[in-house]
C-alpha cells in the first residue's frame, strides 16, 4: 500500500509553454494635502485682508481717527497755554 501512496503523490504536470505574466503590485499614490492646505491658507489671508479693509474704511474708524487728531491738537494747545 505504501507504494500506491508514493505513486499518487508524484504526479507531474506537463509544461505547456504558457507563462502567466507577473504584474507589479499596484502602489496607491500618496494623498497630497498641500494644494488643499494652500487654498485654505490663501482664503484665510484673503478674509483677513477684506476684513481689515472694511474696518479701515468704516465710518467709525474715520471718526475715531478724526477725534484722535483733535485730541492731539488740543493737547498741544494746552501745553502752549499752560506753560
Amino acid at each position: 500500500m505504501e507504494k500506491a501512496k508514493d505513486h499518487q503523490s508524484r504526479v507531474v504536470v506537463p509544461f505547456t509553454g504558457y507563462l502567466h505574466p507577473q504584474l507589479p503590485p499596484e502602489v496607491e499614490p500618496p494623498k497630497q494635502t498641500t494644494p488643499l492646505l494652500t487654498i485654505a491658507v490663501l482664503l484665510f489671508v484673503a478674509g483677513l485682508a477684506i476684513g481689515g479693509i472694511s474696518v479701515h474704511q468704516s465710518t467709525e474708524f474715520t471718526q475715531i481717527e478724526h477725534l484722535k487728531a483733535q485730541a492731539k491738537q488740543l493737547s498741544e494747545v494746552k501745553k502752549t497755554l499752560c506753560n
